[in-house]
C-alpha cells in the first residue's frame, strides 16, 4: 500500500501533503493557452447594443436610401470550463507539466467562467477546492450549479488498483457511500457530455485495466500540445451514441 507513486498501490495514504498546482507558471504555457483559447465560442446575447453594419446597409438600400439603423447584441465568449485535477501519489512526477496546463487555463484560457477542483486517484462523491483536501465540494452540488453546457476536462493518469473503481465504499483514505468510483465518473460523463480526459502517461500504458475502463467513459487524450489540440477539436462535439450507451449502462449498474 506504500507511497512513492507505485503503480499498483491502492492509494497513497501516508499523508495528504499534496501540492496545489501553481497558477503563476509563465514558461512554456503560451502554446497551451493558445490552444485553449480556440475553445472560445462567441455568441450574440443580451440587448441590441451594437451596430450591425451589413444589415444597416442592406436595409437602407431596400428603403430607397433612407437610413435604416439595425442594431444587434454584442458578441460574448460563452464557454464555461470546469477542470478536475488528480493530485498526489503517481501524479507527482507529472506535477510540473500539469502546473503549466493549470496556469494556461487559469490565466490564458479566456473562458467566460472557469472552475477547478482537486481529487486523488478517482472521484468519490466529492472534489476539493484545495490540494490539502480540506474544503470539500459534493459532486451533487456541481450538478446543481453547472448545466450541461459546461465543458469538463479531467487531468489524471487514471492508473490505480482496479478496486478503487469498483468499491462502493470509496477508497480507504476517502471513504464514501453510494456508487463506485466508476459510477461517479459515469455520473460526471452523463452530466457533462462535452468532456475529455487528459492523461500524462504515454499511451503505450493505456491498456492498464483502470485506464482502459476510464477511457471507455471519457475520450482520452495525451497531456501534450498535440493532445491538447485534439481535445480542443473534439470537446465541442456530441459524444458518439455507443459511448453514451456505455455511460448509461454503467449508471444502471451503479
Amino acid at each position: 500500500l506504500g507511497g512513492g507513486g507505485g503503480r499498483s498501490a491502492l492509494a497513497v495514504a501516508d499523508a495528504r501533503r499534496y501540492r496545489a498546482f501553481r497558477k503563476d507558471r509563465v514558461l512554456d504555457t503560451r502554446q497551451m493557452a493558445a490552444a485553449l483559447r480556440r475553445l472560445r465560442r462567441l455568441t450574440r446575447k443580451g440587448h441590441e447594443e451594437e451596430l450591425d453594419l451589413d444589415s444597416t446597409v442592406r436595409e437602407t438600400a431596400r428603403n430607397c436610401g433612407d437610413l435604416e439603423i439595425v442594431m444587434q447584441p454584442p458578441r460574448k465568449n460563452d464557454v464555461r470550463v470546469v477542470l478536475l485535477l488528480d493530485v498526489g501519489g503517481s501524479m507527482d512526477p507529472h506535477a510540473q507539466l500539469v502546473s503549466r496546463l493549470f496556469s494556461a487555463a487559469h490565466r490564458g484560457g479566456g473562458f467566460r467562467e472557469f472552475r477547478s477542483y482537486y481529487f486523488h486517484n478517482c472521484v468519490y462523491g466529492k472534489v476539493y477546492e484545495d490540494a490539502q483536501f480540506e474544503r470539500a465540494v459534493p459532486v451533487q452540488d456541481l450538478f446543481r450549479e453547472l448545466d450541461q453546457n459546461w465543458y469538463l476536462v479531467i487531468v489524471g493518469d487514471a492508473w490505480m488498483h482496479p478496486g478503487e473503481l469498483t468499491m462502493t465504499s470509496g477508497s480507504f483514505w476517502a471513504p464514501s457511500r453510494g456508487p463506485s468510483g466508476l459510477g461517479w465518473l459515469a455520473k460526471l460523463a452523463d452530466r457533462f457530455p462535452h468532456s475529455g480526459w487528459l492523461n500524462p502517461e504515454p499511451d503505450r500504458f493505456w491498456d492498464a485495466p483502470s485506464i482502459h475502463a476510464i477511457g471507455a467513459l471519457f475520450r482520452m487524450f495525451p497531456l501534450s500540445l498535440s493532445g491538447l489540440d485534439e481535445l480542443v477539436r473534439e470537446l465541442p462535439k456530441t459524444p458518439r451514441p455507443e459511448r453514451r450507451h456505455l455511460v448509461q449502462e454503467v449508471l444502471r449498474e451503479a
